[in-house]
């Protein structure tokens, strides 16, 4: 974006990136045969972008998937792996999980939205938009410029606030990694997350 490489993007506006913003914004979509209004994620650049019939919407940075591996004890739900409940039975202890911190490349569908701080099993996030599983793009309070996420795509609060405005369900989203072509994959889906095989607590 703005013809920089992620590892120079700042987080002030120079004053030849303003004369730069000023120009007419030529960024046509990589995908025309699509829903009417459509998100394209790019991995490598670490930004967004939203599109109604070919037009771009907004643009924004993200932090997607650090590539990471985690363990934790989830802190809402589930209560474990594969709980439906945060209620733990009597006696019982609740374990650990781990897994791989992966925002996968490939073409998907919004397909569930919810307002305001939502509960997920590693925290809160805030009005997040389901396109892959349990990835969702969401507000988040920490959206640094490069990949430090569970595997959600980050946005920052203020751009959360109004994105769910110009989604619907059904939308396309589009995932670029920049190793293949997102229909390459199709609808990929992210690494599922295990019990602590060290957490031996009954």
């Amino acid at each position: 974006m703005m013809g920089l490489a992620q590892k120079d993007v700042k987080a002030k506006v120079t004053p030849d990136m303003w004369l730069q913003m000023q120009q007419p914004l030529n960024l046509p979509p990589k995908r025309g045969e699509t829903t009417a209004t459509h998100v394209e994620i790019f991995l490598p650049q670490q930004a967004l972008v939203v599109y109604e019939n070919a037009t771009v919407k907004l643009i924004t940075h993200i932090s997607s998937g650090s590539g990471e591996e985690w363990c934790a004890y989830p802190r809402n739900v589930p209560a474990w792996v594969g709980a439906t409940t945060t209620t733990l039975a009597k006696g019982q202890k609740l374990k650990r999980v781990c897994g791989t911190s992966v925002t996968p490349g490939g073409v998907f569908k919004v397909y569930r939205k919810e307002k305001d701080w939502w509960e997920i099993p590693l925290g809160k996030v805030y009005n997040p938009i389901y396109f892959n599983g349990g990835i969702a793009i969401h507000g988040y309070e920490d959206v640094p410029f490069k990949p430090a996420s569970h595997g959600c795509v980050r946005l920052p609060m203020h751009i959360a606030e109004y994105l769910p405005s110009l989604l619907k369900y059904g939308d396309d989203v589009f995932v670029f990694d920049g190793v293949k072509e997102p229909e390459d994959y199709g609808a990929q889906k992210p690494p599922p997350d295990k019990p602590d095989p060290t957490d031996t607590a009954d």
